[in-house]
Protein backbone atom coordinates (compact mmCIF):
# COMPACT_ATOMS: atom_id res chain seq x y z
CA UNK A 1 0.00 0.00 0.00
CA UNK A 2 1.58 3.26 -1.09
CA UNK A 3 0.94 6.65 -2.61
CA UNK A 4 3.07 8.20 -5.34
CA UNK A 5 4.11 11.82 -4.88
CA UNK A 6 5.85 13.94 -7.52
CA UNK A 7 8.27 16.65 -6.40
CA UNK A 8 10.26 18.64 -8.99
CA UNK A 9 9.36 16.11 -11.70
CA UNK A 10 10.68 13.18 -9.61
CA UNK A 11 8.22 10.54 -8.45
CA UNK A 12 8.51 9.07 -4.94
CA UNK A 13 6.54 6.23 -3.37
CA UNK A 14 5.40 6.78 0.21
CA UNK A 15 3.93 3.71 1.84
CA UNK A 16 3.09 2.08 5.14
CA UNK A 17 6.75 1.35 5.96
CA UNK A 18 7.65 5.02 5.59
CA UNK A 19 4.80 6.08 7.89
CA UNK A 20 5.73 3.49 10.54
CA UNK A 21 9.40 4.51 10.58
CA UNK A 22 8.48 8.21 10.71
CA UNK A 23 6.20 7.56 13.72
CA UNK A 24 8.96 5.61 15.50
CA UNK A 25 11.46 8.42 14.89
CA UNK A 26 9.03 10.98 16.24
CA UNK A 27 8.44 8.88 19.38
CA UNK A 28 12.07 7.89 20.05
CA UNK A 29 15.34 9.41 21.17
CA UNK A 30 18.35 9.93 18.93
CA UNK A 31 20.72 8.59 17.83
CA UNK A 32 19.03 5.79 15.88
CA UNK A 33 21.05 2.90 14.42
CA UNK A 34 19.56 0.47 11.91
CA UNK A 35 20.66 -2.48 9.80
CA UNK A 36 18.66 -1.95 6.60
CA UNK A 37 19.28 -5.28 4.87
CA UNK A 38 17.40 -4.70 1.61
CA UNK A 39 17.09 -1.90 -0.91
CA UNK A 40 13.49 -1.06 0.05
CA UNK A 41 14.33 -0.51 3.70
CA UNK A 42 17.46 1.50 2.80
CA UNK A 43 15.29 3.70 0.55
CA UNK A 44 12.94 4.44 3.46
CA UNK A 45 15.68 5.19 5.98
CA UNK A 46 17.82 7.26 3.61
CA UNK A 47 14.79 9.30 2.50
CA UNK A 48 14.29 10.21 6.17
CA UNK A 49 17.90 11.39 6.57
CA UNK A 50 19.76 8.30 7.77
CA UNK A 51 23.39 8.08 6.64
CA UNK A 52 25.95 5.28 6.37
CA UNK A 53 28.00 4.54 9.49
CA UNK A 54 30.19 1.66 8.39
CA UNK A 55 33.80 2.56 7.57
CA UNK A 56 34.15 -0.70 5.63
CA UNK A 57 31.47 0.32 3.13
CA UNK A 58 28.55 -1.82 4.31
CA UNK A 59 25.51 0.05 2.88
CA UNK A 60 23.13 -1.63 5.35
CA UNK A 61 24.42 0.08 8.50
CA UNK A 62 22.75 3.46 8.86
CA UNK A 63 22.24 6.05 11.59
CA UNK A 64 20.39 9.26 12.34
CA UNK A 65 21.96 11.56 14.91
Amino acid sequence: MCKSVTIADVEFAIGVGYIVVLALIDAGKRPFHVDATNSSSRYIFKSLGFTSTDVNGNPCLLEMV
